[in-house]
């Protein structure tokens, strides 16, 4: 199995870390204070293996191309792609955003063969079909029975913005820098571009406390740190998905981060508690599709 395959599958692990730390914490600070403790995170987490595994900024061999190209990276992941995802949350649900952002493989196929000219085989295209399809039978495990309401576009929006993504983290990495620095940079955008953000809140109106939360939601100290977690979670898995984009095609490096989501049904019953429907078949077939279609890509 190729190296850069199994740095694809440890960042779909660590995404999945990130997402239980995020379960969680919960939902008790505002989404712009919840962006700028993440990515301030994310931003340290990576200048300290930069300090360590790159050097100082002399040896980064960054080019004024390669800043622009990793600068909108973390734009169109971070900044748009979030926001995205929150829109379509509030308008079809945690479910339907779940499948609709499922379908990012099939919009990084299309962006890597526009943008990059790169073509895929029948058996990969087969591969990441299965894993698109497991996964939006997971995702809408929760949201049987319901009808419908609001536009999909937010969603499709998030799972466009994430393809568009690593297609410019690609041309990043053949502008010539280091995948760290590169990240760097990344989280850098998006980080200024949150504490913008909220500087503008604090001006328009005054500093609101955080929303109450019940008494067996943890405590603000803890929330933080939670999200401190998350934040380290989240930097692991972007560094080794910028790796294995410099050498993978960016929709197999997409589908195979989709492994998050059997990793979250293993550990959520450790994590967070909750019990997993064993009886269910869409979940369970859905994570076996998801399985089945990774270890395609991995060995085929």
């Amino acid at each position: 199995m190729n190296a850069d395959i199994v740095l694809a599958l440890l960042a779909g692990v660590f995404f999945a870390i990130y997402q239980l730390f995020n379960r969680l914490a919960g939902l008790k600070i505002s989404l712009t204070r919840m962006m700028v403790t993440l990515l301030t995170t994310c931003v340290a987490t990576i200048a300290l293996l930069v300090f360590f595994l790159v050097g100082p900024p002399a040896a980064w061999s960054l080019s004024g191309l390669g800043l622009i190209y990793f600068a909108a990276a973390g734009f169109f992941h971070f900044v748009l792609g979030f926001t995205f995802i929150s829109l379509s949350q509030k308008r079809v649900g945690a479910g339907r955003t779940g499948a609709l952002v499922g379908t990012v493989p099939i919009f990084a196929a299309i962006v890597g063969w526009i943008v990059l000219g790169e073509l895929i085989s029948g058996v990969r295209i087969l591969a990441i079909g299965v894993i698109v399809a497991g996964a939006t039978l997971i995702s809408t495990e929760q949201i049987k029975g319901q009808v419908a309401k609001g536009t999909p576009l937010y969603g499709i929006g998030a799972a466009a913005s994430f393809s568009i993504s690593a297609a410019f983290i690609r041309s990043g990495l053949v502008a010539g820098a280091p995948p760290l620095v590169g990240l760097l940079i990344g989280f850098l955008t998006a980080l200024l571009f949150y504490l913008l953000v909220s500087l503008g809140q604090r001006l328009r109106s005054p500093v609101l406390p955080d929303s109450p939360a019940p008494a067996t939601a943890p405590t603000m100290g803890r929330v933080y740190v939670l999200q401190i977690a998350a934040g380290v979670a989240i930097a692991l898995a972007m560094w080794f998905r910028y790796i294995a984009t410099a050498t993978v095609p960016i929709a197999v490096v997409t589908a195979l981060g989709r492994v998050n989501i059997p990793t979250i049904l293993i550990l959520s019953p450790l994590v967070l508690k909750t019990p997993i429907d064993t009886t269910s078949l869409r979940l369970w077939g859905g994570a076996t599709a998801v399985l089945l279609g990774t270890g395609m890509l991995a060995f085929l």
